[in-house]
């Protein structure tokens, strides 16, 4: 059986490029993990898995065909597809915010199964629940670690245009930080050079006309600082962020997206696996799947001042408590529901049965 794999993502989609670490240079550490996984434990089957552009190079027909995220700009290819009787199973990985044709069911009509972290929409029929998978390490070693400052970000400067979005509220908490608490935080990630849109900019940030106009006047060089404040401890791009947070207390740990159920994805345990522990704000349900004693829940302080206040009285022996905490709960079973392995399991065993 050959089956054909398709990501959004144009770069990894040529040269089987969604199993090639070197072209994850500035994704999260493990991104590529489960997709490697997952063609290997389909060769130890006698299964291909490959891009399309591998099986047109020797004209090998196509049996299945795994999308990850719908494929707006190659729609005509899947109905191609779907006219030709090839099995479709689509992964529904991105969230409303960031890619709303995942979520419109007419897009749906296509494909024999769909994958979903969505309970609401999970049926187990033609909507198969499965979690963002992650890579679970075999050791952890939280008692050597050197803390040097309090908290850090680690984010791309990117916006949206949604009421669930949560990009702005990243830009909120970063500039009350760098204004009043320099010392205390350390900024990463690409697009922060000229600094965070001033607050008088956060109403328009969803407006891509409007960032359009920001963008334009920018280039006027006399006009810079109008519109962004200086970062003061931005310390420039990741390249693993296991290493990086590792040296902080604490995580500013936002998801891109609040109050949709079951979006969790790989932030908070990245945070678990370096001993950082997550200032978490994101999945309405995430102490049904994450007990709340390995995180900080930003929803319960009414602003900044109040978070920054509990975090600098935070005592070593109740952050040694969260440590342990997170540890107990990676060493336990509960874990395991989010691994790539289980993620691997459930999509080989739909896709064949």
């Amino acid at each position: 059986m050959n089956i054909g794999i398709y990501t959004t993502d144009e770069e990894y989609n040529a040269n089987n490029g969604i199993f090639n670490l070197d072209l994850y240079k500035y994704a999260p550490d493990d991104i590529a993990y489960p997709y490697i996984l997952l063609k290997n434990e389909l060769n130890r089957l006698g299964i291909n898995l490959n891009t399309l552009d591998v099986y047109k190079k020797t004209n090998i027909k196509i049996d299945k065909m795994l999308f990850i995220n719908f494929p707006t700009k190659h729609k005509k290819d899947l109905i191609e597809f779907y006219n030709q009787g090839v099995g479709l199973y689509l992964i529904l990985y991105e969230n409303e915010v960031i890619r709303r044709d995942n979520w419109d069911k007419n897009n749906h009509r296509y494909f024999n199964k769909i994958f979903t972290w969505n309970p609401q929409w999970a049926n187990e029929k033609k909507y198969i629940l499965i979690y963002l998978p992650i890579r679970i390490p075999e050791n952890l070693d939280f008692h050597n670690l050197k803390k040097e400052k309090l908290l850090t970000v680690i984010c791309w400067n990117k916006i949206r245009s949604h009421k669930k979005e949560l990009y702005i509220e990243r830009i909120r908490a970063m500039d009350w930080f760098n204004r009043y608490h320099p010392e205390d935080i350390d900024i990463y990630g690409m697009g922060w050079e000229k600094g965070v849109l001033r607050k008088f900019y956060w109403p328009f940030l969803g407006i891509p006309f409007s960032m359009r106009i920001i963008h334009l006047l920018e280039k006027i060089g006399p006009l810079h600082t109008l519109f962004r404040r200086p970062l003061k401890n931005y310390k420039g791009v990741v390249e693993s962020k296991k290493e990086i947070l590792g040296k902080y207390r604490f995580l500013l740990c936002y998801e891109n997206a609040k109050d949709i159920p079951g979006y969790i994805t790989e932030k908070i345990f990245h945070c678990f696996f370096a001993g950082c522990v997550p200032i978490y704000w994101g999945a309405p349900d995430i102490g049904k799947y994450i007990p709340e004693n390995c995180f900080i829940d930003r929803r319960k302080f009414k602003n900044y001042e109040e978070l920054y206040r509990f975090l600098i009285k935070m005592s070593d022996e109740d952050y040694k408590k969260y440590l342990l905490n997170i540890e107990t709960y990676v060493k336990s079973q509960a874990i395991w529901q989010f691994s790539a392995e289980n993620f691997v399991n459930t999509v080989i065993k739909n896709i064949l049965s």
